[in-house]
């Protein structure tokens, strides 16, 4: 992968994690009146669960993402399912109290639902910046950049909109979601999960080759009869038996100087 194509996947991910952040976050200002739109009876309690239904969602289904990417071997996909799929549940909210009436235990349905599908584009994003080349800093920046400029922005934006309408941070964060489904455009294939150790498992810069350097003797079978190689001398099974068994039969320094102090005063080990 060229640095350029690095760098736009980079680009590409962070501005994921920065418009779900974005999404998630501009709710929360005005959650009071939102709830109350939305058919809550209470103010307090209804943003309380409006809030644990999308939490308790994420805890969930988080890893259920990652196991299913993971088989799949493509993350891209479900980036893009799990930002179409949120940006549904945003406008579904924003639309339903006015089309028909519903209770705010539906509103909670869609809200787990809406939160089950985010999280796959939040959590696989910042996977897939973990198995970028290019620097694991660099890309662990660009999602700390994404998430604080979501968090950041988000928020006052959300306290704006809300005073003007208290469904309008519901659409504003349904076209944010469905902006990051424009990430299956930046692909022109759902790439695969690269093969190998895990990120976790990834040695340091430079810590390889000094291993292969410092290690002086070793040992590898070889394609052709089983051949032992030691340094540089070739050795053939038997040989090894053999130098074995010498090694093991040989006396060792401290057994000798024993027998000889036996011998020189007339006795015997």
């Amino acid at each position: 992968m060229s640095p350029a194509s690095t760098t736009r996947d980079r680009v590409a991910l962070a501005a994921v994690v920065f418009v779900v952040l974005l999404a998630q976050v501009v709710l929360y200002p005005g959650i009071a009146g939102l709830v109350a739109a939305l058919g809550a009876s209470t103010d307090l309690d209804a943003s309380m669960w409006f809030l644990v239904a999308e939490f308790s969602a994420f805890v969930v289904c988080a890893s259920l993402w990652g196991v299913a990417s993971d088989r799949a071997g493509r993350r891209v996909p479900f980036i893009a399912i799990g930002a179409l799929g949120g940006a549904t549940g945003y406008l579904l909210l924003a639309v339903l109290p006015g089309a028909v009436d519903v209770r705010f235990a539906h509103v909670l349905a869609i809200r787990v639902a809406q939160g089950a599908m985010t999280i796959a584009a939040f959590s696989l994003a910042i996977t897939m910046l973990m198995d970028l080349p290019g620097g694991h800093g660099k890309n662990m920046g660009a999602a700390g950049i994404a998430i604080g400029l979501g968090t950041a922005s988000g928020a006052p934006l959300g306290g704006r909109i809300a005073a003007i309408d208290p469904l309008l941070p519901l659409w504003v964060a349904g076209g944010s979601c469905s902006r990051s489904f424009r990430c299956w455009r930046w692909w022109t294939t759902a790439r695969p999960i690269p093969t190998g150790e895990a990120p976790g498992d990834r040695p340091r810069v430079g810590a390889d080759a000094d291993a292969r350097a410092s290690l002086r003797v070793r040992l590898r079978r070889s394609a052709d009869g089983g051949v032992l190689r030691a340094g540089g001398c070739v050795l053939l099974p038997g040989d090894v038996r053999d130098r074995a068994r010498r090694d093991r039969d040989r006396p060792r320094p401290v057994l000798r100087a024993l027998r000889a102090a036996s011998v020189s005063h007339g006795g015997a080990l």
